[in-house]
């Protein structure tokens, strides 16, 4: 079993240009949230909106580490956090993950080693980059980072624009496309939700933002490790063959790191119990619409509860529900 950190990606690859469409979303900070992320902004709606937390999250077990996405994504960091800072007359930003602390009081600006606590709205470095770019150049970005896992050796992240075809991106890497070539029945999905993509026709997208191939001979999963049989905490990422067996569902220990890697700043234990009771209504007045399907609350979980599965599970209730096709 080949075990390796994930995060330790070397760089990102842009092989498109990214091409930013024209934006009018208003002046304030809570309709140009609205306007950038309205999948979330019925949590954000609830937070501090005179305050920005913004993690590069160094817990995350999916593609390069924080210092390598600042230097490609932010050549100025300091400059967008003062420009987003000026345009909302925000007041304060804490970047949080890159390292010892910096407090800059009279910027109102703090870079912190871990997040900071707190009703802060909170944003992943991309979304940042999303509205830094907007209040710079008053254009809308609309970009996604997809991290492609061949082998521990082969690991490539790309920022490209979303819409662009993944069979194009696939492309741009000669290892890639060697390994297409020469494996023609693979097939590419999401390696923690299982999801199939279409390599022809599947275009990169939120939810597409993981793919790994059939045929490679590893499967990628979060690495079991233990003391006196409970399953232990800060797990590296292994390739390996996962045979069902090898998983074994604990209690839940309330160790809240499937809140530490949530995208959307919810509650997925605390979801996924009320959802065991029944009590979908607590669940969606919770967040639980605010859920993207990522389904990293499942791959860090250390019970290996299925945490995805739950959700995924009441939310396609809900819409059904919605929808009229199912009677409580």
């Amino acid at each position: 079993m080949a075990l390796f950190e994930l995060q330790s990606c070397s760089n990102i690859q842009i092989p498109f240009d990214i091409v930013p469409t024209g934006a009018d979303c208003g002046k304030d900070i809570e309709s140009v949230l609205r306007f950038l992320f309205p999948r979330k902004y019925p949590h954000m709606c609830a937070m501090d909106h005179t305050r920005l937390s913004v993690r590069f999250r160094t817990g995350d077990p999916f593609g390069p580490g924080p210092g390598v996405l600042c230097d490609s994504l932010f050549p100025e960091l300091k400059d967008d956090v003062l420009t987003v800072r000026d345009r909302f007359g925000l007041k304060s930003i804490e970047i949080s993950g890159l390292g010892e602390e910096k407090v800059f009081e009279e910027e109102k600006v703090v870079f912190s080693p871990q997040a900071g606590k707190g009703d802060a709205v909170q944003l992943t470095a991309l979304e940042f980059r999303r509205l830094a770019v907007l209040c710079r150049e008053r254009k809308l970005e609309d970009s996604v980072l997809l991290s492609v896992f061949l082998t521990p050796d082969n690991i490539f992240s790309f920022f490209l624009p979303i819409g662009k075809k993944i069979s194009e991106v696939f492309d741009a890497r000669e290892e890639i496309k060697s390994f297409i070539s020469e494996h023609p029945g693979t097939r590419a999905y999401h390696p923690v939700t299982g999801k199939m993509y279409d390599i022809e026709t599947d275009i990169a997208c939120p939810d597409n933002s993981l793919v790994t191939f059939t045929g490679t001979g590893y499967v990628l999963s979060p690495a079991n490790t233990g003391i006196f049989g409970f399953p232990w905490f800060g797990k590296k990422a292994s390739m390996r063959r996962l045979r069902e067996q090898d998983r074994k569902e604990y209690p839940c220990s309330n160790c809240l790191k499937c809140v530490d890697v949530c995208p959307s700043g919810i509650d997925p234990s605390l979801l996924y119990h009320h959802l065991r009771a029944d009590n979908v209504d607590e669940a969606l007045g919770l967040g639980l619409e605010c859920c993207t399907r990522c389904g990293l609350c499942s791959f860090v979980c250390p019970s290996d509860i299925d945490l995805y599965g739950g959700l995924t599970k009441a939310l396609d209730y809900v819409e059904a529900e919605r929808a009229g096709e199912v009677v409580r």
